[in-house]
């Protein structure tokens, strides 16, 4: 399946889709472990244009399949700011995917190492890709995580 993924940077007209994929990930992926009254609450935090000044003022990458968007990251500087995967596409190597791609773009910047805040059900994909704590997680964010590249 990894074959068939495409990956390119994010255009304003991908905003929907990029949205979709953001709640439909959160409430389904995310609920499991936080709870559905929770992941409501972690969707509604984000701000309205939230992706279009992703996509403005970061680089983001959306992962397709088939011609559909099945999946998106965003990074600043040497900080990863999310990933999201359709919920009907995890576990079939686009978070992987994308992760790999955006960690190439951060070790080719010049950053020795790449950090990210990852929420409960993200922990275990991180830790099993390199990545350690590097602080406590505080009730409303992420555990802190940092990876140093070789």
């Amino acid at each position: 399946m990894l074959d068939s993924i495409n990956i390119r940077r994010a255009r304003l007209d991908d905003v929907d889709a990029l949205t979709r994929i953001r709640r439909t990930a959160i409430l389904t992926l995310a609920a499991k472990k936080i709870g559905e009254s929770q992941a409501q609450a972690w969707v509604d935090s984000a701000a309205p244009n939230r992706i279009q000044y992703a996509i403005e003022a970061h680089l983001v990458w959306i992962a397709t399949l088939a011609d559909q968007t099945v999946g998106w990251v965003e990074v600043n500087d040497n900080q990863i700011k999310g990933i999201y995967v359709q919920p009907a596409q995890a576990r079939h190597g686009i978070g992987s995917a994308l992760l790999t791609y955006a960690e190439e773009h951060i070790r080719t910047a010049g950053y020795v190492t790449v950090t990210f805040d990852a929420s409960w059900n993200a922990e275990k994909f991180y830790r099993h890709r390199g990545y350690q704590p590097r602080g406590k997680r505080s009730p409303e964010e992420g555990l802190p995580m940092v990876k140093t590249f070789a």
